[in-house]
C-alpha cells in the first residue's frame, strides 16, 4: 500500500504521541477515488523520493519537541515501515529499473539513525523481512532477483520464492526463524 502524505496524516502521526485519549469513528465518512495522473500511479518518477525528505523531517521535528526518547520505539517502528519498508515497495513496483543507488542511501540512513535495527529484527516479527536488506550490499542483479520474488509475491501472492530469500538472509545473519 502506498501511503499518501497529505497534511492530515502528517498531523495525524505528530499528534498520536501527544494524545491522552482519542475517539474512532468505524463508519466511512469519505469516498477513496483512483486518480490515475497522481504520483503514486507514476512509473519510473523519481518524485517519490521526496517521502523520504518527509520521513526525515518529521523524525526532527519528534527530537526538536522531546517526542524522540520518550517513544523511540514506536518511532522507529513507524520510520523503517513509512521511510524504509514502503519505498522499498515503491522501488520494486514503479520503477523499470531498480534505483539501487536510492536504495543504497536509504540503507545508509537507516544504519545511521537507528544502529539497532538488527536487534529490532531478531525481536520482532512486525514488517522485519524487508528490513532484513538493509543489512546487505547487494549488487544489482540480487536485487533485480529481489524484486522479482517481490513483485510475484504482489502479483499472485506467491510467497515461495520471497521467504527463500528472507530466510536465506535471516540465516546469514543468525536471526532464528
Amino acid at each position: 500500500t502506498v501511503v499518501s502524505f497529505t497534511p492530515k496524516r502528517l498531523i495525524g502521526r505528530i499528534v498520536r504521541y501527544t494524545l491522552k485519549s482519542y475517539c474512532s469513528i468505524t463508519d466511512i465518512l469519505y469516498h477513496y477515488r483512483v486518480q490515475f495522473g497522481s504520483n503514486s500511479h507514476s512509473r519510473n518518477d523519481e518524485s517519490h523520493f521526496s517521502r523520504l525528505n518527509v520521513e526525515l523531517e518529521l523524525l526532527k521535528y519528534f527530537q526538536e519537541n522531546q517526542l524522540y526518547e520518550k517513544y523511540y520505539e514506536p518511532i522507529r517502528d513507524d520510520f523503517f515501515q513509512m521511510f524504509y519498508i514502503n519505498t522499498l515497495h515503491i522501488c520494486c513496483c514503479q520503477f523499470d529499473d531498480f534505483p539501487i543507488k536510492q536504495v543504497k542511501l536509504m540503507q545508509s540512513i537507516v544504519r545511521d539513525l537507528f544502529p539497532d535495527y538488527l536487534d529490532y529484527c531478531k525481536k520482532s516479527r512486525r514488517f522485519i523481512n524487508p528490513l532484513l536488506t538493509v543489512a546487505f550490499d547487494f549488487p544489482l542483479d540480487v536485487w533485480n532477483q529481489y524484486r522479482n520474488a517481490y513483485l510475484a509475491w504482489c502479483e499472485d501472492n506467491n510467497e515461495k520464492d520471497i521467504t527463500e530469500i528472507y530466510l536465506s538472509l535471516r540465516a546469514s545473519i543468525g536471526i532464528k526463524n
